[in-house]
């Protein structure tokens, strides 16, 4: 009886091939300041694949371990004016995610209110000021067009308290939504 030896053949890894649109947006990423693990995200592509490409373009890049303080600070600031969250912000800077909240609590974009729990923030520079008929028929636009509490709080940077309540008293809630 004859013996079959059965060797396995490795399938060759297929890496899809940066295109010109994805190295001019690697490059204007690397000139934003943005670190490798940032532009992986935003790209859509493995921190190896974009550390190799970044090297091989010969673009020089932040080592996001190692940026200083006042560099974390300003893009923290950054990152969350795009939209990103707490978490993501101390994840992408190697940071604590209350090292994050103090820079943006400092620059009046986040505050915690009283009874709060640690993770409940909302955006406030303009908490307790008043309302303006143009910023009240905006939030009354917004949110009948669908959008979330949410973001209409964070457009309008009111806290989501804020911006419920003033859809109560332009009655077009009936009651606080949680």
């Amino acid at each position: 009886m004859d013996t079959v030896v059965v060797i396995p053949v490795k399938t060759p890894k297929v890496i899809r091939p940066w295109s010109p649109e994805e190295d001019q947006k690697l490059k204007e990423l690397v000139a934003e300041g943005k670190g490798k693990k940032a532009i992986s995200i935003e790209l859509k592509k493995n921190y190896p694949n974009v550390s190799r490409r970044i090297k091989k373009l010969g673009l020089p890049i932040v080592n996001e371990r190692r940026l200083d303080a006042n560099q974390r600070y300003i893009q923290s600031i950054s990152f969350f004016k795009e939209g990103k969250t707490v978490g993501e912000i101390a994840n992408l800077l190697h940071i604590k995610s209350t090292t994050v909240e103090s820079y943006l609590s400092r620059e009046g974009l986040l505050y915690r209110s009283a009874g709060s729990s640690q993770a409940e923030l909302a955006i406030s520079p303009r908490r307790g000021q008043k309302w303006t008929l143009e910023e009240e028929e905006l939030v009354t636009q917004m949110f009948q067009n669908g959008q979330t509490v949410e973001s209409i709080a964070r457009s309008q940077c009111r806290t989501v308290l804020g911006i419920n309540h003033r859809l109560v008293k332009l009655r077009l809630i009936e009651t606080l939504e949680n």
